[in-house]
């Protein structure tokens, strides 16, 4: 029998698609590793497949650089290099590892935080690239002091982290994601290393996120969730424990917080957009509760129709 996720329009329940702030976490989190942890896959499938894809994309078009290949292609290498190692960090803390007790990550950790060591080879021949490359280093640099700043402060029971913060390169580089730029192989480098970056980096904000789950909810992310009073289904860049138990709170600016109970009953990845579908199923819901929902989402779909119609 098919399960109302896959149903269509045939569902039991009347379903509405709205943008939400959720919230979904286990209900119970693993234990016996040094840092606290949810033991949720922020690298889950789908972002894995655009790793590569931008890693492959990305080994292209340094290839086609013609001036200054030299020092460019090793800058680019370094680059790709100290941004997986950051990768392999945030694999291990989101397991709840100290990937700093190991000397050879401790080793490679001192050496990376310092910048790119490269990176003055090509401030006299190129320094335009120098001034771009000197963008993607301030946030790598950003990366290695709050995975160490949360390391240091952190423990089995409890998070600290380094407040967000925003970063030049990732407005700058986006006029040279298209027109005539589009056939420049060094800004084409540039843009695919950016995007590379920036999933790793995307991965340790979700993971913030989730961690300090105790933030105010108007600060949870933002999506648009397929929601019914028995259950929820929504994109998002990570994956879930196996048929994991989870609260699923919802935020609504008129009444709060919305929590249900409920248990993970799909994950499908989506590689095109970088996410997992999961679905939700709310495990008997209050009438209360219910009622609450259901008078947001017909007051949702009023809204949109005064919007279409006057």
């Amino acid at each position: 029998m098919r399960t109302w996720y896959q149903r269509g329009n045939q569902r039991r329940f009347h379903r509405v698609d709205m943008p939400i702030n959720i919230m979904i976490l286990p209900k119970e989190r693993p234990f016996g590793q040094p840092i606290f942890h949810w033991g949720i896959d922020y690298f889950p499938p789908s972002i894995e497949v655009q790793i590569r894809s931008s890693r492959r994309l990305l080994t292209i078009q340094v290839d086609r650089i013609q001036e200054h290949k030299v020092f460019l292609q090793a800058l680019f290498q370094e680059c790709v290099q100290q941004i997986e190692f950051l990768g392999e960090l945030i694999r291990l803390i989101a397991k709840g590892e100290n990937p700093l007790c190991l000397p050879q990550n401790l080793k490679r950790f001192q050496q990376y935080h310092q910048g790119f060591s490269l990176i003055e080879t090509i401030k006299s021949p190129a320094p335009r690239t120098y001034d771009w490359f000197k963008k993607i280093e301030e946030k790598n640099v950003y990366l290695f002091s709050a995975i160490k700043y949360m390391l240091q402060h952190s423990s089995a029971t409890k998070i600290q982290s380094l407040p967000s913060s925003e970063f030049l390169i990732d407005q700058a580089i986006i006029p040279y994601t298209k027109g005539k730029y589009k056939e420049v192989p060094l800004a084409q480098s540039l843009v695919h290393l950016v995007h590379f970056q920036s999933l790793h980096f995307q991965a340790w904000q979700e993971m913030i996120r989730d961690l300090q789950w105790q933030t105010t909810p108007q600060k949870w992310s933002e999506h648009m969730v397929n929601v019914s009073t028995g259950g929820i289904a929504v994109n998002l860049p990570k994956r879930y424990p196996k048929l994991a138990h989870v609260y699923t709170k919802l935020y609504f600016p008129r009444i709060g917080v919305l929590a249900f109970e409920g248990s993970v009953v799909m994950q499908k990845s989506i590689p095109t957009e970088g996410k997992e579908r999961i679905a939700v199923n709310f495990d008997f819901p209050t009438q209360e509760q219910q009622i609450a929902l259901r008078t947001q989402m017909e007051l949702f779909e009023l809204q949109k129709a005064v919007e279409v119609f006057g």
